[in-house]
């Protein structure tokens, strides 16, 4: 349950920040050797189906993209090969250094950068993705609630 499942975060350090349609925020916890990191537990129905680890932001593209490749190798250890991966910039200007530092961070912000990898867990898939905001992000779906949730959403309609 997302309780269980924030008893065991806040013992680990994370703090409660709140709830938004059926999505509970967490705070200041440590994840992966990362410090000041947020989770956030997404339900359905009383059950977990969705976690997302975020890294705290960063502001350089290298500093970035080596929290991307330390995961993505971490990964590859617990779940071997991944299933998919894409790692390029879209839709970039010209005009646009992709040599330079500065300008792959912003184009990090303009959302053309297009670095994500997945994973089949034992349970479910891990998906890690550099996001626009400036941040790492994995996202763990367990496919079981993933698929209970979908079921009650079909029989709604």
């Amino acid at each position: 349950t997302p309780e269980e499942f924030g008893c065991k975060l806040e013992a680990v350090g994370f703090k409660y920040k709140y709830e938004s349609h059926g999505a509970y925020w967490y705070e200041g916890g440590s994840f992966a050797g990362y410090s000041d990191c947020e989770v956030i537990v997404k339900t359905y129905d009383n059950l977990v189906y969705e976690v997302v680890a975020i890294l705290p932001t960063q502001y350089r593209w290298s500093h970035l993209y080596n929290d991307y490749c330390a995961l993505v190798s971490s990964l590859k250890k617990k779940y071997g090969e991944p299933l998919y991966s894409k790692e390029e910039f879209v839709s970039t200007p010209s005009y646009i250094d992709l040599d330079d530092d500065n300008h792959k961070y912003h184009e990090v912000k303009d959302g053309h950068c297009k670095y994500y990898t997945g994973f089949n867990g034992w349970t479910g898939r891990v998906h890690i993705e550099i996001k626009a905001s400036g941040c790492v992000g994995l996202h763990y779906t367990d496919t079981y609630n993933e698929y209970l949730k979908e079921r009650a959403v079909e029989n709604d309609l």
